[in-house]
């Protein structure tokens, strides 16, 4: 089981979703690496120093959700 965030199919007299918001590129890595895969900081330091991971530049805006 699990939610959908939207209509997976638009009606034309549905209401348009503006209030979602797209997770910046790595926004959620380090919660996602601490929590589900038990990788410590320096673990993680690794990736992102090796280039594996990412993270969205400084003040990048999040993806508006697709309509």
């Amino acid at each position: 089981k699990f939610d959908l965030p939207a209509m997976p199919v638009k009606l034309s007299d549905w209401p348009d979703r503006t209030d979602l918001k797209a997770s910046l590129v790595g926004q959620d890595n380090e919660a996602i690496l601490h929590e589900m895969l038990g990788l410590s900081d320096a673990q993680i330091a690794e990736l992102y120093t090796a280039q594996v991971l990412i993270k969205a530049p400084p003040g990048a805006e999040p993806a508006a959700a697709a309509s």
